[in-house]
């Protein structure tokens, strides 16, 4: 049952190994509890949860840091302040058991094997009934603790004491009614209680809200057959009432597989992931109100998958299908959740069909908490999400790659591979098959469908502004700008950004009036020439009212350099709209951001991807979809000379960053803008900005090759020359591969 490991003593139950435990074993560094092998994945979104005095270790390994050495000389001299009242003066004979099992053990003698023990008595364990008392002496049988050797080691009361520890602590976490009467108990009586008692209760008040957490996990995981009560403060620090009567339910220890009615009513959140699939009408539409309907439903939506185009699969002779995933929280049951989504289904306009066949919108449960459900109506995780790319690429970007999430870890366990959903992904191809025929991640603008994988998009710069760096005041005419935006255009700009406020450091700014003032006008004209057929407007601006009324007026998307800090407005206004939302990198705002406090960095690559996730994340919960998103790293704001250039070459070490936190939000487009920037002209000795094209289509090429989509630039033909070149460079490399 247990061995020294680095003067620690490892309780291993169930363990096939060793089962003898000797008191020369019991040291004063830390107890191990190490729950069974078999039901490691059944306890870890349980025991993940623990507080500051505990510690899960690869998912199996309980650990309390206790010192028992310290208390036995310092308990005469030192009052100890539980967090429940006033100070305690611990008493000698608390510690006597401790004292006992430190004390060097006598030499064993040689004698007969021992017969196996009877288990410790149930008196121990307050409020049981028979049918209780039964089930506790069967927890406590041969079988689940492997009962042998010393039995003069078993029969004394630490170990007795320390047997009880063990089982209350799954008890309290599963929160059972004898447990919280044995807390009620410690509370009456302090003095009364163990030494075992008093660390089990300190623990518990110092993890008060883990606790919480984990009763409500430990209700729900075993389906709704736990009494239901409110566990919070008040049940700690005060006794709980006597009506409170014991569950007479033998607790599941089985892999966890529930009927129809097992899970409905929760009254905590579950964490779910909801695929999305639709090939007939206007099907990024149909997953906008698909979303909306979700929330209004009881689905609380935190994470978007990114969005991808794929082949028909089982029956093929119909259009493309696209496919996405959200992840969020509901309190609704699973069949409950069922049956709104088929109601969504209804309302969207979907009928019964020919299965696998063409449909304005299939909804599907993936995963519901860390349940196993397989019911006539409802099977999850999903019985074929092992054998679809479709649905696997989108599940994967709702999961981070090295994320402590515990309910990640449980939904990994389900997927019934060593690897979890990675390697199931994996083995499907993974990223090498993204781009093919099979499946495209892509960008929806307007009515069109952008695989940002398949080339570089070149955005040009067209400037209305008095004081830009580079152009000031060349185009704040009508007549100027329209033919800037056929030059850009003609020399193969895929974007034209318009911009009627200046970024430039310390630059002035506007009020949204002012902005307007010089931008509608000429954004009239620019929708009205032919050459915008086919052609991308986006907007420069970080005020809400400014995005919205060039949207209205024509534009496509929204580029704001603040990535929502300066105005967060534009966050709900960009969800509204439905129009991709490039948010930037950068401290402070331009009049402030090349402060000596806002160019600090430890790992500039490291920060930016942790500042830029925690964007995304806003942009998200404010109704913005993940696929909707493009990042832009910031170059030449909030950023020295040598900062710039460590981003240019650091894109992919930025997506790994934010892929340890979300995949998706690592797969996302990323716009780059070095164009004609301060620090290319320190570099090549280029005062005038306008001479700092050739040393831009540099620093392009670069950027392209590390993974940028979109490059941003003032000579869109020279950029459109860069973005060919690399393109074919990584095309080839990709053929290599």
């Amino acid at each position: 049952m247990g061995g020294k490991r680095g003067g620690r003593i490892v309780f291993r139950c169930g363990s096939s190994g060793d089962r003898c435990l000797h008191k020369s074993q019991i040291l004063e560094d830390r107890w191990i509890f190490v729950l069974p092998e078999d039901r490691d994945r059944k306890f870890e979104p349980l025991l993940d949860q623990t507080g500051p005095r505990q510690r899960l270790s690869m998912g199996r390994t309980l650990s309390l840091s206790l010192s028992a050495r310290p208390i036995a000389q310092r308990a005469r001299a030192r009052r100890r302040t539980p967090l429940w009242g006033a100070p305690v003066e611990l008493p000698a004979a608390i510690l006597a058991p401790t004292r006992r099992a430190l004390a060097p053990a006598p030499a064993p003698q040689p004698r007969a094997r021992a017969r196996r023990p009877a288990p410790p008595p149930n008196a121990a364990i307050p409020g049981c009934g028979l049918r209780r008392r039964r089930q506790i002496r069967a927890s406590l049988s041969n079988k689940s603790l492997g009962w042998s050797g010393n039995r003069k080691l078993y029969s004394g009361s630490f170990a007795r004491e320390l047997v009880h520890f063990v089982h209350f602590l799954l008890l309290i976490y599963l929160g059972c009614s004898p447990a919280m009467r044995w807390i009620d108990a410690c509370v009456r009586d302090l003095k009364s209680a163990s030494f075992l008692d008093l660390v089990c209760l300190t623990m518990l008040v110092h993890a008060k809200d883990p606790l919480r957490k984990m009763y409500s996990v430990a209700k729900n995981y075993f389906g709704g057959l736990i009494p239901s009560h409110s566990c919070s403060v008040s049940d700690i620090c005060h006794p709980l009432g006597s009506s409170r009567r014991p569950s007479r339910h033998v607790i599941p220890f089985k892999a966890r597989s529930f009927t129809q009615c097992s899970l409905e009513g929760c009254s905590a959140d579950q964490e779910i992931v909801i695929a999305m699939g639709s090939n007939v009408g206007d099907r990024v539409s149909t997953f906008d109100r698909a979303l909306q309907l979700m929330k209004s439903s009881g689905v609380n939506i935190t994470r978007h998958a990114c969005l991808y185009e794929t082949a028909p699969a089982y029956v093929t002779d119909q259009p493309r299908f696209l496919n996405s995933a959200i992840r969020g929280t509901t309190r609704l049951g699973p069949h409950e959740l069922l049956k709104k989504l088929k109601e969504i289904e209804k309302d969207i306009g979907r009928t019964g069909g020919i299965r696998y066949g063409p449909r304005p919108i299939d909804l599907d449960i993936l995963l519901y908490g860390n349940s196993q459900i397989d019911s006539e109506t409802l099977i999850v995780p999903h019985e074929r999400i092992h054998e679809r790319p479709f649905v696997l690429a989108p599940l994967v970007d709702l999961l981070g790659a090295s994320s402590d999430d515990v309910i990640e870890a449980s939904w990994h366990s389900l997927s019934k591979c060593s690897g979890g959903f990675f390697e199931l992904w994996n083995k499907l191809g993974g990223e090498s098959v993204i781009g093919t025929e099979s499946i495209k991640r892509v960008l929806p603008v307007g009515n069109r469908l952008f695989d940002w994988c398949e080339r570089t998009l070149v955005m040009g710069v067209l400037n209305l502004t008095p004081d830009s760096f580079s152009d000031g005041g060349q185009f704040q005419q009508v007549k100027a700008a329209i033919s800037q935006a056929k030059l850009l255009i003609s020399e193969g700009a895929d974007i034209i950004d318009v911009g009627a406020q200046s970024t430039r450091p310390f630059a002035k700014r506007l009020s949204p009036n002012e902005e307007l003032e010089r931008l509608v006008p000429i954004l009239d004209e620019i929708t009205k020439i032919p050459e915008m057929e086919g052609k991308l407007l986006s907007v420069d601006t970080f005020y809400a009212e400014v995005a919205s009324e060039a949207v209205k007026r024509g534009a496509h998307m929204i580029n704001d350099v603040s990535g929502g800090q300066l105005d967060p407005r534009i966050l709900k206004v960009a969800a509204e709209l439905g129009v991709p939302y490039v948010a930037m990198h950068m401290r402070g705002d331009p009049s402030t951001m090349q402060n000596e406090q806002n160019l600090q960095y430890d790992d500039v690559c490291k920060e930016v991807a942790s500042e830029l996730y925690t964007q995304v994340r806003e942009a998200e919960l404010s109704g913005i979809p993940l696929w909707r998103i493009v990042l832009d790293p910031g170059i030449g704001f909030s950023k020295k000379s040598g900062h710039n250039l460590e981003v240019i070459m650091g894109l992919e070490s930025i997506r790994r960053e934010m892929g340890k936190m979300s995949i998706g939000a690592s797969h996302v487009p990323i716009l780059l803008g070095p164009s004609r920037k301060r620090f290319l002209g320190e570099i090549c000795n280029r005062a005038n900005p306008v001479e700092r094209d050739v040393a831009t289509v540099a620093a392009v090429t670069a950027g392209i090759l590390n993974g940028a989509n979109i490059v941003r630039v003032h000579n869109a033909g020279f950029g459109a020359d860069a973005a060919k070149v690399c393109d074919a460079l990584r095309k080839g490399r990709r053929w290599e591969n």
